[in-house]
């Protein structure tokens, strides 16, 4: 089958009948004819006339642009430039019409919004007659930002931030800041130790490095919290200026006394080392020797010492009468001193107890009476007690208790000379007396001198001479005895003459 439309011809070789299209530049009447040939050549022919109107010609395009990856609300100014480089102005919606076919290109400036920069490559585009192009442009980031918040208290943080090309920033002050436009890359942050005057405080940094990207918000958190606490310590009921070892942790000790104040401390249990003691006789024992220290929190050591008298009394002393010589009563004194005070004393005879007294200003008497029956050698010691219950005991004392006086010298003897041959005899009776009226018994020495004898009988002294040449001059010795052995001496001068 073979169609024909003006000057041109088109052939259908299976004869199954097919369609074309054929443009048309000019308006008019045409005619297509179409002709059909059977397997003998045989041919039949038919033909159509239509008419073409051809539209009026369109010579403008138009383009949709706008842009996409900006915050919201973020300010834009989007360029719009023909292939002359000249600037076309973008309407409100951003629908530019009336373009002439060619090559445009879409560009803007960095924007910078909520602490970043966002960039957009320039995008060219084709605009065609009686067709809309759409050119978008695609912002992205190029830079990012750090939130960090501070929780410094009462102290003035020193907080370090460092990234690449070598910035550096340094922040002051507790709250919130927000670091702006910082270029992708590691950041470090580091917080240094502060204090308040009172405590010293260390900083917590979360994260303390961070890989900062394009686009993205690094939070940082620091915190800074006390580490040490402070103690105060009262040591009531220790002797003035007392000083104890207060030990804590890691190895901390440090001498204190009432009144000391301590700053600094780790947090931890503190003890005062040795706090039970025993000083001047007394044992203190503290209700309490230990306190926890909270970091942050002031704390407070407060003992109340105990005391106990340990000691016994010192340089207790009895003064008693060494004898006594008639039936009555003999006083016995007593002394004792001590770190607190004597309380009594106990007068003891051997293991009997005779008596006690109380004491005033560390002393007492005893009063002890002797009759007839106590004569004879008595020991006695005292043991003096305080006011806590020590005891301590003096030395033994010896009395004698002895009513039998001694007999005693009452008169003189006089010097007596003897010559050769001659015995003379001297009275020494009258020279002593016995308080109590015993018999006295004489004795003299020498009992021979110069040959001279010299002998007593009874009260009578005899000295007789012999027939010799001898002389001289010698002292006699005359002692009276009592029956219980007690004695007295007087003396005379002897002179022998041949």
């Amino acid at each position: 089958m073979r169609f024909t439309l003006g000057d041109e011809t088109v052939e259908d070789a299976d004869g199954d009948g097919f369609s074309f299209t054929r443009s048309f530049s000019q308006n008019g009447t045409f005619t297509v004819s179409a002709t059909a040939f059977d397997a003998a050549g045989l041919s039949t022919s038919a033909s159509k006339s239509i008419t073409v109107n051809v539209p009026a010609a369109i010579s403008t395009g138009s383009a949709q642009v706008g842009f996409s990856g900006l915050p919201l609300n973020a300010g834009i100014a989007l360029v719009l430039t023909n292939a002359a480089n000249e600037r076309i102005t973008i309407p409100t919606g951003g629908l530019v019409s009336g373009l002439p076919a060619g090559t445009y290109t879409l560009s803007a400036p960095d924007v910078q919004s909520g602490d970043m920069t966002y960039r957009a490559a320039p995008v060219q585009f084709q605009v065609v007659n009686g067709q809309t192009t759409n050119a978008t442009l695609s912002f992205a980031a190029i830079d990012g930002k750090i939130h960090l918040t501070l929780e410094a208290g009462s102290v003035t943080p020193s907080v370090s931030i460092t990234g690449p090309d070598g910035f550096a920033h340094t922040l002051t002050a507790g709250g919130f800041s927000s670091l702006p436009y910082l270029k992708p890359g590691q950041y470090t942050i580091s917080a240094a130790a502060a204090t308040d005057g009172t405590y010293q405080y260390a900083a917590s940094v979360t994260p303390a490095s961070l890989d900062l990207q394009a686009g993205q918000v690094g939070v940082v958190n620091v915190a800074y919290q006390a580490v040490t606490g402070t103690l105060s310590v009262s040591l009531m009921g220790t002797p003035e200026g007392r000083s104890f070892t207060l030990n804590g942790p890691d190895g901390f000790s440090a001498s204190v006394q009432h009144g000391s104040a301590l700053k600094d401390l780790k947090g931890g249990v503190y003890t005062l080392e040795g706090a039970s003691f025993t000083d001047g006789g007394w044992t203190y024992t503290p209700d309490t020797s230990t306190v926890t220290v909270v970091s942050g929190q002031p704390a407070s050591l407060s003992v109340t010492f105990t005391r106990q008298d340990v000691q016994a009394p010192q340089h207790v002393t009895l003064q008693a009468p060494a004898k006594v010589s008639a039936a009555g009563d003999a006083t016995f004194t007593v002394s004792a001193s001590d770190n607190d005070r004597v309380a009594t004393f106990k007068l003891y005879e051997g293991t009997t107890l005779l008596g006690t007294q109380s004491a005033q200003d560390g002393a007492a008497s005893f009063t002890v009476s002797y009759a007839s029956a106590d004569q004879g050698t008595h020991i006695y010691h005292v043991v003096a007690v305080d006011a806590a219950g020590n005891e301590a005991g003096s030395a033994e004392s010896t009395v004698l208790v002895d009513f039998n006086g001694d007999p005693v010298v009452v008169g003189t003897i006089a010097d007596q000379t003897v010559l050769r041959n001659q015995t003379i005899q001297v009275e020494l009776a009258g020279a002593f007396s016995d308080p109590n009226g015993d018999a006295l018994t004489y004795s003299v020495t020498p009992a021979s001198f110069q040959g001279a004898t010299l002998s007593v009988s009874g009260s009578i002294l005899s000295i007789t001479k012999a027939n010799n040449n001898s002389s001289g001059e010698v002292t006699v010795t005359v002692t009276a005895t009592d029956p219980s052995g007690k004695s007295a001496s007087t003396t005379c001068q002897l002179t022998v003459i041949r």
